[in-house]
């Protein structure tokens, strides 16, 4: 039987591989021009300030009248390759939270899908949206609720992939709460993750082998992603989602040999 997921794998994976490709690009010429400048091959200043105009306030003659808003950037010589090495940590960082978005809407559309064809999984379904939500794919639930729908969905063979064949050795939870924390810090607090967002030793220790990052506080960490780390969870991002294609696969009676020997 041809296997209705196949697609959804499909999609996942070419964008996936494409932030990797493009970024690895992108932190190849950063790391080019930051290594010539410091070295004295080019003279480049970067001088930036912002400015703002009242929209509420007086114009001169209708025009807008600018102000300086009192912050100011400089990037020279002496700075280049520690703002350059910065800007890398932002947009690998941010291609990482895409990344994240990426598959969300994968394991979306995978149980969305299910749920259609399956009355009892939607009825499951239907217990995690708010009080008088239509069943449709805009509606499903992110987040914790989206990974206690993918156990329900695939309980029979949930337990052996999260335990006894998991040649990872790695809890499904405890990683997918870690990659969600992260995007979230990411996304909204500039990299700065609470550790109290992931209590325990297992997500600890999932957490400093997935993100490079830096302890700026007593229970703050500054997640400082480089091409290198996010090359490295995005192969693991793709390795998650094939798990979870896998069991809903099995689930079904469907070929999951999708990989190529």
């Amino acid at each position: 039987m041809k296997n209705p997921y196949d697609k959804y794998l499909d999609h996942l994976f070419e964008v996936l591989l494409d932030y990797r490709h493009t970024t690895n690009l992108i932190c190849r010429i950063l790391t080019k021009d930051a290594a010539n400048i410091s070295n004295g091959e080019i003279i480049s200043e970067n001088h930036s300030a912002l400015i703002i105009s009242d929209w509420t306030g007086p114009t001169d003659n209708g025009w807008e009248i600018n102000q300086h808003s009192g912050k100011y950037r400089y990037t020279g010589k002496e700075n280049y390759a520690s703002d350059i090495q910065n800007l890398i940590f932002r947009e690998c960082s941010l291609i990482y939270a895409q990344a994240f978005e990426v598959l969300e809407k994968f394991i979306k559309d995978c149980l969305f899908h299910r749920a259609e064809l399956n009355p009892k999984f939607q009825e499951e379904v239907l217990k995690k949206f708010r009080p008088n939500d239509k069943f449709t794919r805009q509606n499903m639930p992110g987040g914790d609720t989206l990974f206690k729908l993918v156990k329900i969905a695939t309980k029979k063979n949930f337990s052996k992939h999260n335990n006894i064949y998991n040649n990872k050795n790695l809890n499904f939870k405890n990683f997918w709460c870690v990659i969600s924390k992260s995007r979230h810090a990411i996304t909204h607090s500039r990299g700065d993750l609470k550790i109290s967002e992931i209590k325990g030793e297992s997500k600890i220790k999932i957490f400093h082998t997935y993100f490079k990052n830096t302890q700026t506080e007593p229970d703050t960490l500054k997640i400082q992603l480089d091409y290198e780390n996010l090359s490295f969870l995005i192969k693991d991002l793709g390795e998650f989602a094939f798990q979870i294609y896998k069991m809903l696969s099995l689930e079904d009676r469907c070929d999951w040999e999708y990989l190529e020997n």
